[in-house]
């Protein structure tokens, strides 16, 4: 885990102190997030807290738990939604620039998804969803969750991808593609806008 939030930074995906990143124990019982304002290239076990998958049980939740749950990333509620709706085991989340940029452009086009035009993008993904919702918002999580079940990493409109995964290695990776053909798109993009203009 800390591993891959040191290469998130280091190959740009994120800045500063945003991103997060989870995962869920073994029985599914407990989700380990990353803190609130946590840097990603500064992880280690003080960065990361415990708490229960299932909110449900609120009036069960030890003192102790409330405090973790205050702790915790306030995306939150959007890992919790996407353990529940699917069987993966971690969830990456980087503000990565391209995909932030590209995902506003389709959206106020009225497109909700993007087509990558590379080569590895077009091998990987048919498309990749743009889903819209407030940062940490409970329909940011329907609409993350929802189209995890579908596809394996979505857009979060204006706000940077959301990946779910088996493992670290494996979410780094789409991540980083996704980030990939976002910046191809918005470069070929550009270069056709710039063609026009000379014509």
């Amino acid at each position: 885990m800390f591993k891959f939030g040191k290469k998130s930074v280091d190959s740009g995906l994120v800045y500063g102190n945003f991103g997060n990143m989870s995962f869920v124990s073994s029985d599914r019982s407990f989700i380990f997030i990353t803190k609130s304002g946590t840097f990603m290239d500064e992880l280690n076990d003080k960065s990361v807290v415990s708490v229960y998958a299932d909110e449900s049980n609120k009036s069960q939740f030890s003192s102790q738990v409330y405090s973790e749950e205050n702790l915790a990333s306030s995306e939150l509620p959007v890992h919790r939604l996407i353990y529940k709706k699917t069987d993966f085991n971690c969830v990456f989340h980087v503000h990565s620039p391209y995909s932030v940029a590209v995902s506003i452009i389709e959206y106020e086009k009225g497109n909700q998804f993007i087509t990558p035009v590379d080569s590895e993008g077009k091998m990987f993904f048919d498309k990749i969803p743009i889903v819209s919702g407030p940062p940490g918002s409970l329909k940011l999580a329907e609409n993350v969750s929802e189209a995890l079940t579908t596809y394996s990493g979505v857009i979060a409109e204006g706000h940077g991808t959301f990946v779910a995964a088996e493992n670290f290695s494996k979410a780094y990776v789409i991540s980083s593609l996704i980030e990939h053909s976002a910046k191809v798109l918005y470069l070929y993009n550009l270069y056709k806008t710039a063609q026009n203009f000379k014509l």
